[in-house]
Formats: C-alpha cells, sequence, structure tokens
C-alpha cells in the first residue's frame, strides 16, 4: 500500500488530463478505503493484544471537531443531508487525552451516521459532563436501529443486517473500535435508536482541561525544504521512488541507498542534512547502521535520522527512539506527514550545529 498511494500521489503532481485525472482520484479512493480497512483490522488486533497504548497531551476540541466537520461536510452535501455542529459554550477548549483516537472516534461515529442517513439531518453536539470530561452526541434521521441490531452492533465484524455491506461497504469494525477505545479511555459508549426513525450515540470521555500548551522548541520553524540534502535508505526500489517524489516536489535534493552499509560509505565522503532509514534491509539492518553513526563510524555522529518502518504495534516507535533514531515516521507514507517531519528534523539539525542543544526526539 505504500507503493500503490506513494506513487498515485507523486503521479497527481504531473501533467493529467481530466480522464487520467478521474481515474487516479478513483485508485486514491480505493486505497485509501483498504487502507481504513487495514487499519481497523490493525487497531482491532492491538487492542485485543492489548498492546495499542493511548498518549496524553493537550489538544483543542474544538479545532479537532470543526477539522472533523469540514472532512465530512462534502460528503453530507452530495447526499443532500444536512451536518451541524454545536459546542456548548461551557466545554473547556483544551483537554488532555489521545486527539488521534478521540478523532477516530468521532469520524467513525459521524461516517456511520452519514452512511445510514438518506434524507434529514446528522448533528454532532459536544458538552462538558458534570462529573468532569465531556459528552460527545451523534444523532441522526436514518434508518434506525432494532433493539436486535442494538445489542449486537458492538460485536466485531457485525452490521444491521445482510444487505448493509453490499449496499453500504465496511467491515463492522468501526463501533467496535469506538466503544473499546472510549473504554481504553475510561469512557463508554452507548445507542438509542428507534427503526425508520434515526438514532443518536452517546460517547462519554473522562477528558481532563487543562492550560493552552506554550509555544516552545521548534514553534515558529519554517517548513521549507528547499535544498535540503536528504539520504533516503531503502532496499525496496518502490518505496524510493515514493520518497523521492514526495520530497523532489518540495524542492529536496534526495540520494538514495539500498542498505545501510551503502549509506554509511555515503555519509562518509557526502554532507546530508536528513537521513531516512528503512528499519529492515538485508546485509545492514537500519538499526545497526544508526548504531554506527551514532559511534562515529560515518562522520558526523549527530545527523537527524528518521525511521520508516511499516511495524504498526505499540511502543515501536519509541524503541527506535531508543536506538538512536531521533524521529519514525509510519508506512504507508503521508506526503504531508512526511514532509513536516523532514523539514523539523532539518531544522533541528541546523540547531544542533549552531546552538550545540540536544537533538530533536519526537514520534508519529
Amino acid at each position: 500500500m505504500n507503493g500503490v498511494l506513494g506513487i498515485a500521489h507523486a503521479l497527481g503532481q504531473t501533467k493529467l488530463d481530466a480522464r487520467q485525472a478521474a481515474y487516479l482520484e478513483m485508485i486514491v479512493q480505493s486505497g485509501d478505503g483498504l487502507m481504513t480497512i487495514l487499519n481497523d483490522i490493525l487497531d482491532l488486533s492491538k487492542i485485543e493484544a492489548w498492546k495499542l497504548e493511548l498518549e496524553v497531551v493537550a489538544f483543542d476540541i474544538r479545532r479537532l471537531s470543526g477539522q472533523l466537520h469540514l472532512v465530512c461536510s462534502e460528503t453530507a452535501r452530495l447526499k443532500g443531508v444536512e451536518l451541524a455542529l454545536e459546542i456548548d459554550p461551557e466545554t473547556p477548549t483544551w483537554l488532555a487525552g489521545d486527539p488521534m483516537r478521540v478523532r477516530q472516534i468521532l469520524l467513525n461515529l459521524v461516517s456511520n451516521a452519514l452512511k445510514f442517513t438518506d434524507a434529514g439531518r446528522v448533528a454532532v453536539r459536544i458538552a462538558p459532563d458534570a462529573a468532569g470530561g465531556v459528552i460527545v452526541t451523534v444523532s441522526d434521521t436514518g434508518v434506525g436501529l432494532s433493539l436486535d441490531q442494538q445489542t449486537r452492533m458492538f460485536n466485531p465484524f457485525i452490521q444491521g443486517d445482510r444487505s448493509t455491506s453490499r449496499r453500504h461497504g465496511g467491515t463492522g469494525l468501526g463501533l467496535t473500535i469506538c466503544r473499546q477505545l472510549a473504554e481504553l479511555m475510561g469512557g463508554r459508549i452507548t445507542v438509542e435508536s428507534v427503526p425508520r426513525q434515526g438514532s443518536v450515540f452517546t460517547v462519554y470521555l473522562p477528558l481532563a482541561a487543562v492550560e493552552p500548551p506554550t509555544l516552545a522548541g521548534l514553534a515558529g520553524a519554517t517548513l521549507d525544504l528547499t535544498h535540503a540534502r536528504v539520504l533516503v535508505v531503502d532496499d525496496n526500489p518502490i518505496n524510493l521512488t515514493v520518497v523521492r517524489a514526495i520530497l523532489e516536489a518540495a524542492q529536496a535534493v534526495i540520494a538514495t541507498a539500498s542498505d545501510g552499509r551503502k549509506a554509511l560509505a555515503r555519509l562518509r565522503v557526502e554532507d546530508f542534512d536528513v537521513v531516512l532509514m528503512d528499519v529492515h534491509m538485508p546485509d545492514m539492518d537500519g538499526i545497526e547502521a544508526v548504531r554506527r553513526i551514532r559511534a562515529g563510524e560515518a562522520g558526523r555522529v549527530d545527523i537527524p535520522i528518521m525511521a520508516l518502518t511499516a511495524d504498526a504495534m505499540a511502543g515501536e516507535a519509541e524503541r527506535l527512539v531508543r536506538l538512536g533514531f531521533d524521529d519514525a515516521h509510519a508506512k504507508p507514507i503521508q506526503p504531508a506527514g512526511l514532509l513536516e517531519a523532514v523539514a523539523l528534523l532539518r531544522q533541528a539539525g541546523r540547531q544542533v550545529e549552531i546552538e550545540d542543544v540536544p537533538r530533536l526526539r519526537r514520534v508519529h
């Protein structure tokens, strides 16, 4: 999927006629759909294996829900359904929790409501709970659920009836993941529904109100990659092509190596701003290559190095940082996220050279 979606995004930056652009959009949409299914299965597997760990950071619930509303508004418009967002003024702006997983819960519930609502309205309301935390309700005027369907709907791979997957697609994992994520946060999710009259999903999340985070470190750093010198190390030629296309579109200068040993050879004689290193490679893998770089076997010991990894299990990124990487970026590669991460690492590397400050350590 890294190759398929990466090359598709890269192809989108080239000159295409209208029909080619339409076909490419179909490829991207189909690939994104498959990635959603794969991610759902991976998430469920991690939850059931107790391998999914939640982070706790300050995040802006108004911004998060506003972005979600923007993402889903086009789907609602095409169906002729009103999508409303209401945030109680008393709701704290900044909460402590895992914003990615909160967004995942909301996106699953809103997408599900839009999927089964052909006319009328889907409404999202966020309000503070008297006992602390927030209450999120997602209501719709869709097909509704029978009592029997309500008792089964949070089970994995279960949908309303046999026609659901044929008509609407999906795997029946979204609500299961919502419930388990809410419970991991110490919360809960319930549903009230009447057939042909709609449904109301209510999620309680015990997220504490916090003060806005202060801007520090690399805040305000430029994300310009023009003339950035990046060494990309990967034994898969498709992956190399994907990363090259993304970074060269941002005016970076790219060099490549197919394993850790070749990367060390280039680093001894060439100057780079950032290294992107695959973890699993023949001859010399990324972990051994990073160990040798940090030991001084390839010139500059503090060069910023980011791991490119397809390992989705909890704790992998943190393990790689402990082994000497400065950052970890998951495959399939998301172009915007990769560009931001490389730009921040480049900026951190410049600060190391100028100010002799500790290297940046961050995890995606």
